[in-house]
């Protein structure tokens, strides 16, 4: 039985990682799902970390969904319960959580039989009591660090989150998919002014699919955003 970490490269996973690290605390693997959704700074926090555990002999694990998340959002072909198909899953977020449905499964198939580390903060009790499958530990809860302790902690150590002159999550509460739907308002709206190169990401999969983005559309959002600015 192995003891694999699951890192996704967010502030609560990356602190749990480097603690358990510093308390010398047993790993035997770390592993990423990769949705291929992630924002930068996210991706290169993982890859100064696979440098991190390769000098420690720990070995880093990529795993990928069965198809291209952009190929499930938009191409797939789904077939309906009233008897029609959609060209694909479209935005994942809200009652249709797709990507983190397939996100789980593949990490409770790889890890499965093995005791499992997940960032879960102590401030995320709803989220720790939720039925989950496998021997789930939650180092973060068990040293009752909060979301704001364990951002604290990645700051300390020069993790930062840079995208160009801001600071991930000085603009968003998660550091989720750049195209999550969940994202709120106030995100959205910094994604837009601090952000453009992920806003014309948003607008390039929103002509990809008949679906409005928030039920509006990413273009009534920007159009918004911009009576905002006058």
């Amino acid at each position: 039985m192995k003891h694999i970490v699951q890192f996704s490269g967010g502030k609560d996973s990356t602190a749990m990682l480097n603690l358990m690290i510093d308390k010398g605390m047993k790993i035997d693997e770390v592993v990423f799902f990769d949705t291929g959704w992630e924002f930068d700074s996210v991706y290169r926090n993982i890859e100064e970390h696979k440098k991190k555990l390769q000098s420690l002999n720990i070995p880093f694990t990529i795993l990928k969904p069965q198809k291209p998340f952009d190929y499930l959002a938009f191409e797939k072909e789904v077939h309906k319960k009233d008897g029609t198909i959609q060209k694909g899953y479209s935005w994942c977020g809200g009652l249709c959580r797709w990507g983190t449905t397939e996100k789980l499964r593949v990490l409770e198939n790889y890890c499965k039989g093995n005791i499992e580390y997940v960032g879960l903060a102590f401030d995320e009790q709803d989220r720790i009591a939720k039925k989950r499958k496998g021997i789930k530990n939650f180092p973060l809860n068990e040293w009752q660090m909060k979301e704001i302790d364990a951002l604290n902690d990645c700051y300390s150590r020069g993790v930062t989150y840079q995208e160009g002159e801001y600071r991930l999550y000085d603009l968003l509460v998660r550091a989720s998919c750049y195209c999550c739907g969940n994202k709120n308002l106030k995100e959205l709206r910094n994604i837009y002014n601090c952000l453009p190169c992920y806003w014309e990401k948003l607008k390039d999969k929103q002509s990809k699919t008949d679906r409005l983005y928030k039920k509006i559309g990413i273009d009534a959002l920007e159009h918004r955003f911009e009576k905002e600015l006058l």
